[in-house]
Order: structure tokens, then sequence, then C-alpha cells
């Protein structure tokens, strides 16, 4: 293998890449204008100017003081989530719909980056674009990971079928607040970006135990 990465690496790599849902809360803490779960998205952090109107679709007021740090802060996850991905790719038998599967979810990681480095102010498709992407690769890399295993099997199509169950709840309330809300628009890049993050959660979870599973198997 070209890259090697080690048990320590790998595991160091999960850990980081949890703590980023320790360190968000001080950027939606710091925001000088109110932040609402329902009304923005984790983006909006990451906006490098102050009022409203920031973005195409922004018409709430934004105004984040330490957005180059919230977008630093996406891009070491997308980092730390590519190195906890190559990681268990690692470890796993190397089949062509292993190596898609690892591409798939990949993609999520991507997503992370390149919301680092493009805030959705200066260029919204390219900010979102990997990121939603990644939010439906991710569902195909997982079956293929679950496919291809002997143990965490189940474990992982049960997270499969969570991931699923978030993305219906995440339509089903953009559906509801359109009936309510002339900016519905708002309110599915918001859910569909908390979303994201919901699905980055599960996953790093599922991939862990099925991980642990696979190197207890080949000891």
């Amino acid at each position: 293998m070209i890259l090697y990465i080690s048990k320590k690496l790998g595991i160091l790599s999960w850990f980081a890449t949890y703590l980023y849902f320790l360190v968000e809360p001080f950027f939606i803490l710091t925001s000088t204008a109110s932040y609402s779960f329902l009304n923005h998205a984790m983006s909006d952090l990451g906006v490098t100017s102050c009022g409203t109107y920031t973005y195409s679709i922004a018409p709430h007021e934004i105004c984040s003081p330490h957005h180059f740090w919230m977008n630093v802060l996406f891009i070491i996850n997308g980092l730390t989530l590519s190195i906890g991905i190559l990681y268990i790719s690692q470890n796993l038998k190397k089949t062509k719909t292993t190596q898609l599967a690892t591409a798939f979810i990949l993609i999520l990681a991507l997503g992370n980056i390149v919301s680092g480095f493009i805030p959705a102010d200066i260029n919204l498709f390219w900010h979102s674009i990997f990121a939603q992407l990644g939010m439906v690769t991710v569902l195909a890399g997982l079956w293929m990971y679950a496919s291809s295993l002997t143990n965490g099997k189940y474990w992982t199509y049960g997270c499969l079928v969570s991931l699923l169950v978030i993305l219906i709840l995440i339509m089903f309330v953009f559906f509801c607040s359109y009936a309510y809300r002339s900016a519905a628009k708002i309110i599915l890049f918001s859910n569909l970006y908390m979303g994201h993050r919901a699905f980055l959660y599960v996953k790093q979870v599922t991939h862990y135990h099925s991980i642990s599973y696979e190197l207890t198997r080949l000891r």
C-alpha cells in the first residue's frame, strides 16, 4: 500500500473528528447575530461578512466574528475524517466494491474541506455542492461497506437505516415549513446541512464499531 495509516493515527483521527462537536458550540455562542438551529445553517458561522442576504438564500441576519476559525474547523474536520475513512478502508478486504465505497464516503469529507476554503457568501454553489452530494454518496458507501463486512454487517445496516430516517425527517420538516413560510429554501438548506452533521456523527460511530469488529477478527 502506498499510504499506510497506523492504528494509533487512525484512532486519533476519529477522536479529533469527534472534537468538532465540542468546539462548534463556541462559534454559535459567540455569534453577534441571534443564531437559530431552524433558520441558520452551520455554514453561516463561516460567512465572512455581516448583515442580511450575505448569500442568496439567507435573508436572516448573520454575523460570526470568528468566521475564519470556523472555516479552519471545517477544513480540519474534513482532513481528520478523511484519515479515519482511509484507516478503515485499509483494514478491509480490497475489492472494487470497498474501494468505490471508500471514494463515496470520502466525498463527504471533501465537502467539509471545500466548505472551509469557500465560505457560503463567496460562492454558495461550490461551498455546498460536495457537502450535499456527500450526503447522498455516504448512504451508498455505507451500504457497500456493510455488504462486504463479515462482522458488524447488521450494525452498519442498522446505522444506514438510521441515516435514511434522518433524511426523511429533514425532508418532512422542509415540506411542513414550506406550508407556513415563504422562505422555505432557507430552511431546506439549513436542515440539509444540519442533516449532514448528523450523518457525519452516526457514520463515525458506525465505522468505528465496524473496524473494531474487523480488526478483532483479523487478529
